[in-house]
């Protein structure tokens, strides 16, 4: 595209979800966007219509209409164009304008893999590593990442028999930003450093370091984009890397679960779950899934940490690429996550703004000739015909999106053969393979739902036992000391009754001893009175002599 004009460059940094897109990315896009001009009552796109074209207002003032009635009007620069035109596949509305507009019109796929792209090291904070922190064993390290963790024995052998081993010296570029996603690394031995350039000749700024046991490069892997930093050797080491095919099958694959949206409303309803929106937090209050978790991509490696761990997550974006990027992400970190395939569009779950049924004075304007003719996706096949040129622009993105699989179709084709039966052939044979494909992974994920549930039984009927061993344990103690108890009362109660007895036979030999007394008193009281009787009666006979 020519250089954007400068009255919309400031409107460029408001546009969702470009804004938050790095500067080189953005440049990208624009570079293969286009600016577009209509006259009043041109139609910009019509109902039911398919395109691949994301669409954003700049200027001028459009109406959007459903079923022949105006439903929404829409200014340029006013914070509702902030956001796609009616971006629903197929168009739920027609577009026209009511004024004179100028619209960017963008490729929706490549929009969407570089805003994925972008999500993976974007506003990652740098860890040091400890400085005498020793290469260590990372085969070790690396086996009990939780990635690893979860994937099949049967994998984990497969990986390490296609491992290649490569020696790397300091400075050396292992992956550099902008290149096609090839091979997925772990280091061996030596330290890494991850940098990103905000494009051209801006200086690069370090996003982390990384040393043995660490792995990087899968990013660009799961969403099929370039790579979205450079990685370059801090000192001499060793790699070992997987190449692309064997990380798609062997880990991408067993790691992410893509799930319909039917079978992501029955995870919420059967499990302890939440949806998960990893789109910029102006995408997600336009049109988010209700009571749904905003985390944008970009700050996902950083604040994943903030998620519940024991929650399990259906991460969802607009069309599936940053959420499985995200999911992949999560998945490495721990967490049970799936994610939308086909995003929301595919389910028609994005909503446009709320209806603005304001009456303009100009509403029934003619339409006039266009400034720029219809876009391609809506021209006549004589208009197509007529202007050769329009034509080759709006085609120019769709090749672009498509070289790829133009030439892997080219390259099949010419080793099989131009003739037609030769074609069928390699076609019924893909067909087969790819049946044969899905079948080995619907077998796959069965087996491995079935070893999950395998170990989960396993698992509750081990927590049964220890738990009844508990009680066990605890009824036991309980028993012992209730006896003990009882025992200790038992003596108690007999020591009591010794003394009891004791005391009484003390009162008794008391009473004895007491009666003794008294019975002693008195006979020596009779004593004492005979006595004295005795001696008077003598006295009073020595008086009478």
């Amino acid at each position: 595209m020519a250089a954007l004009e400068s009255k919309f460059e400031d409107l460029i940094d408001t546009l969702v979800p470009m804004a938050a897109l790095a500067p080189a990315s953005r440049n990208e896009v624009l570079n293969h966007a286009e600016v577009l001009r209509y006259r009043r009552g041109d139609i910009l796109f019509k109902e039911g219509d398919r395109d691949p074209y994301t669409v954003y207002l700049l200027e001028g003032r459009v109406e959007l209409r459903s079923g022949g009635h105006v439903v929404q009007r829409l200014s340029g620069g006013s914070s509702a164009a902030c956001h796609a035109l009616a971006q629903l596949q197929p168009r739920k509305m027609t577009a026209r304008a009511e004024t004179e507009v100028a619209v960017l019109r963008v490729a929706r796929d490549l929009l969407d893999r570089l805003t994925a792209a972008d999500g993976g090291y974007c506003s990652v904070q740098v860890n040091e590593l400890d400085d005498d922190d020793g290469d260590g064993d990372w085969m070790t390290r690396m086996l009990q990442s939780k990635l690893f963790s979860h994937l099949p024995a049967s994998n984990i052998h497969r990986i390490f028999s296609l491992f290649e081993e490569i020696e790397v010296r300091e400075g050396d570029m292992v992956v550099k930003q902008g290149d096609p996603g090839d091979y997925y690394y772990i280091i061996a031995q030596g330290r890494c450093e991850v940098m990103r350039s905000a494009g051209g000749s801006a200086p690069g700024y370090r996003l982390a370091l990384i040393g043995p046991g660490d792995a990087f490069g899968e990013e660009a892997l799961v969403a099929g984009s370039n790579r979205n930093a450079t990685v370059r050797m801090l000192s001499d080491g060793q790699l070992v890397r997987l190449p692309k095919e064997a990380f798609v099958e062997l880990i991408q694959k067993p790691l992410l679960s893509g799930v319909t949206l039917k079978e992501g409303e029955n995870i919420l309803a059967s499990k302890n779950a939440a949806w998960l929106d990893v789109r910029f937090p102006e995408e997600h209050r336009q049109n988010g899934i209700e009571n749904s978790v905003n985390h944008p991509l970009n700050t996902l490696r950083m604040h994943s940490g903030k998620l519940n761990v024991g929650i399990t997550y259906v991460v969802y974006c607009d069309t599936g690429t940053r959420s499985a990027v995200a999911a992949f992400l999560l998945a490495e970190r721990g967490f049970d996550v799936h994610y939308l395939e086909g995003g929301l569009m595919r389910y028609d779950l994005l909503q446009d703004s709320a209806p603005d049924l304001t009456v303009h004075e100009d509403q029934e304007g003619a339409a006039g000739p266009g400034v720029v003719p219809v876009p391609t996706s809506h021209q006549t096949e004589n208009e197509r015909a007529l202007d050769p040129a329009v034509q080759a622009a709006a085609l120019r993105v769709e090749l672009e999106i498509n070289d790829l699989r133009i030439a892997d179709a080219s390259a099949a084709v010419a080793a099989r053969g131009r003739d037609a039966g030769a074609l069928r052939e390699v076609s019924l044979r893909e067909a087969v393979a790819a049946e044969a494909l899905r079948e080995a992974t619907a077998s796959a994920r069965r087996e491995a739902e079935h070893e999950a549930a395998v170990k989960i039984e396993a698992e509750r009927q081990r927590i049964a036992a220890e738990m009844q061993r508990e009680r066990a344990e605890v009824e036991r103690r309980a028993t012992e000391k209730l006896r003990a108890e009882k025992k200790r009362i038992q003596t108690a109660a007999e020591a009591a009754r010794r003394e009891l007895a004791e005391a009484q036979a003390l009162k008794a030999e008391v009473e004895r001893a007491r009666s003794e007394v008294q019975a002693a008193a008195v006979l020596t009281a009779q004593r004492e009175a005979t006595e004295a009787r005795r001696l008077k009666e003598e006295l009073e006979r020595v008086r009478a002599d």
